[in-house]
């Protein structure tokens, strides 16, 4: 039997759970560097195969991976074969693939990269097959319905991840009710049966190990991690494209004194600013409060359909989370709220870009409301980190 290079996801249960032997072949080839060169050796038939893809996978991506047992996209996900997401260190480059453990397995990769040069996300099909070449689309025209025309990852902000192992990062957010703490037990059983009963030939055995002592902290970790890296780029997409509208300039320098509060010597600007009455901010803190019930009412909604039934049984949104508020921490903090409406407000009042092509909660699958809202609590900070001085 042959070990893969890349390791296994788990050692030891008491310790570290040794699982890095498996029956597929070894693949030595040598790890493809970036998008490109996978993809031309996917065309030239050196890599024929999702699990060849995986076994390639740079050392650079280490252990970031994400773990969905709930999947809004078309590859499928479960408790006991939960779909793989993994992303290199400044998540410029994300693929995810089915576990691999059905009946029927999945041959496609769905990949995300980031342009670093126009800062915009760009999206990747690869189908293999045993009896065709592999198929490669650029920007499938499919990945709009979920993504938006202007591309961008969906994904939920700090600090609750619904259908991601991993869900809750916050400590307190175990303590904030018995239901709650039930949902983060019965998930962390869920994810201990998964570890040590996974079938040893899927594709979890080409990822980096974790310590199975936390693998639910290690986890929510990687969720944490995954929100600041995919928030910052999104942040960086959506304001070099409203630096790019004719007021761009001015309105990049209204959005700065107002993070850094020391002002600015732009007439346009300053103007801008002027005009953020309390009454030209309302619609704005409206919209708000709307999103922010939104997106709590599609969290619960989503916990409810994959663990919470298994925790406590069926339950109302105010049931499980008595305070009547969406769990995240600070997440209706009003000092963001008006914030983010002020900046919302200065691009959408003086400029023709749209923010919802990079705010998800506007964004509805079947009735759902989906994601979190750019200017959330949780990805504000990548605002923060771009104009703070």
């Amino acid at each position: 039997m042959i070990q893969h290079k890349k390791g296994s996801i788990l050692r030891h249960y008491s310790m570290i759970l040794a699982l890095s032997v498996s029956v597929f072949p070894s693949f030595a080839q040598g790890d493809w560097e970036n998008l490109n060169d996978a993809l031309e050796k996917i065309e030239n038939g050196t890599i024929g195969s999702v699990e060849q893809f995986l076994d390639e996978t740079p050392d650079s991506f280490g252990d970031n991976f994400l773990l969905a047992f709930d999947s809004l996209s078309q590859q499928s996900a479960s408790f006991t074969c939960p779909r793989i997401i993994r992303f290199n260190e400044d998540a410029s480059l994300i693929y995810a693939v089915a576990g691999g453990c059905n009946d029927q397995i999945e041959n496609g990769i769905e990949v995300i990269s980031f342009d670093n040069v126009q800062k915009k996300f760009d999206f990747h099909s690869i189908q293999f097959s045993e009896d065709a070449p592999p198929q490669i689309e650029n920007n499938p025209e499919s990945c709009q319905a979920c993504h938006t025309q202007r591309l961008r990852p969906n994904w939920s902000a700090y600090s609750l991840w619904p259908g991601f192992y991993g869900t809750a990062f916050a400590k307190n957010y175990r303590e904030r009710s018995e239901r709650a703490s039930a949902y983060v037990a019965a998930e962390e059983q869920q994810l201990v049966d998964f570890l040590q009963s996974y079938p040893r030939t899927s594709r979890y055995s080409f990822l980096n190990t974790i310590e199975i002592e936390h693998p639910y902290t290690k986890l929510s970790f990687n969720n944490l991690k995954f929100t600041s890296l995919v928030a910052e780029k999104n942040h960086e997409s959506f304001l070099h494209t409203v630096s790019l509208s004719p007021k761009g300039r001015s309105i990049m320098e209204a959005i700065r004194a107002l993070y850094n509060g020391r002002g600015t010597t732009d007439p346009e600007a300053q103007d801008m600013i002027n005009r953020l009455t309390p009454e030209a901010l309302q619609p704005y803190l409206d919209r708000f409060a709307t999103r922010f019930e939104m997106a709590a009412a599609a969290d619960h909604e989503r916990i409810m359909r994959t663990i919470g039934s298994l925790a406590y049984g069926e339950s109302t949104l105010a049931e499980s989370f008595p305070t009547g508020r969406f769990p995240s921490l600070n997440r209706n903090d009003l000092e963001v709220r008006e914030a983010s409406a002020k900046v919302i407000a200065l691009i959408e009042l003086n400029s023709e870009v749209s923010t919802s092509l990079w705010s998800t909660t506007l964004l509805f699958i079947d009735g759902e409301a989906v994601g979190a809202d750019l200017f959330s609590t949780g990805s504000s900070s990548g605002l923060s980190t771009i104009f703070r001085p």
